[in-house]
């Protein structure tokens, strides 16, 4: 009997700027020069085989919440997703 409680705990659920929902499948946390950093993937993405990663700045909103921020700096994200690449290589297919 299908109860229609479909949930994963690796799926997460952000609002963007102008309130709209977007699930995200988490993937893994990157720890870089002292920050960690979330690597997820879109689940509304159409394309799977060129699906982009989406990473976010992980701080603590208190002791049971974590908050998300938007990273502008794209020498920084390039830094990040190459240790995620390195880290997960044997986990993960990367183009």
């Amino acid at each position: 009997m299908n109860t229609g409680n479909n949930t994963r705990d690796d799926i997460i659920i952000l609002t963007d700027n102008t309130g709209k929902a977007i699930e995200l499948e988490f993937l893994e946390i990157v720890h870089y020069k002292g920050s960690d950093y979330a690597v997820m993937l879109p689940l509304d993405d159409t394309d799977d085989e060129a699906a982009d990663v989406v990473i976010l700045l992980m701080e603590e909103a208190d002791d049971e919440t974590d908050s998300y921020s938007t990273i502008a700096d794209a020498e920084l994200l390039k830094n990040v997703f190459a240790v995620f690449k390195e880290n997960f290589k044997d986990t993960y297919q990367f183009a």
